[in-house]
């Protein structure tokens, strides 16, 4: 990854990535730069402000703004969190945060493996189809009616023995791609 590419860890959790913005729901550890819910219906505005990233209600001339410009974002053990009714507007956020042609790295639990049942926070656990639903090149993204913000699904695999049970990368193209 270079460095002059601008990357934001969604959920870090205790995995911060050296280099990168790391968000979680709350700053629990000093790791965490910037807190906010997933779910939230808007997420707030990210500017880099004296060396720091923070979320931002009020600009400054001085201020970089860097929502809307990420390169890349991860979303590794998060999205099994967030509630059904709200996955849509999440993956939606993810597309907004990107900029054109960005990749979204996702970690997920696969259904029915211990991994997505054992952890009571965990609304549901996820197929290798899962994505296909956002991505107008596969038979089930072809109708389009989940989200106008579309995906390109490059990889997905299957780790059958391990906590990960299921990799995706995805890039961000355009409404009509």
């Amino acid at each position: 990854m270079s460095d002059k590419q601008l990357c934001l860890n969604l959920g870090c959790g205790d995995r911060p990535e050296k280099g990168w913005i790391n968000q979680d729901r709350q700053k629990f550890n000093p790791q965490v730069d910037v807190w906010w819910d997933l779910e939230d219906d808007k997420w707030p505005l990210l500017v880099r402000r004296g060396g720091k990233c923070i979320t931002c209600k009020d600009l400054r001339p001085d201020d970089d703004i860097l929502s809307g410009t990420f390169d890349h974002l991860a979303a590794r053990d998060v999205l099994e969190h967030v509630c059904p009714g709200r996955f849509y507007h999440v993956m939606d956020a993810c597309w907004d945060t990107l900029k054109p042609g960005g990749l979204l790295h996702v970690q997920v639990p696969e259904f029915g493996s211990l991994n997505a049942v054992i952890d009571p926070t965990h609304w549901r656990g996820f197929s290798i189809e899962s994505f296909d639903y956002l991505d107008p090149n596969t038979r089930l993204g072809k109708n389009g009616w989940t989200t106008p913000k579309r995906w390109r699904i490059l990889k997905k695999e299957r780790k059958p023995r391990s906590n990960i049970n299921l990799l995706f990368d995805l890039r961000k193209i355009g409404h009509a791609d």
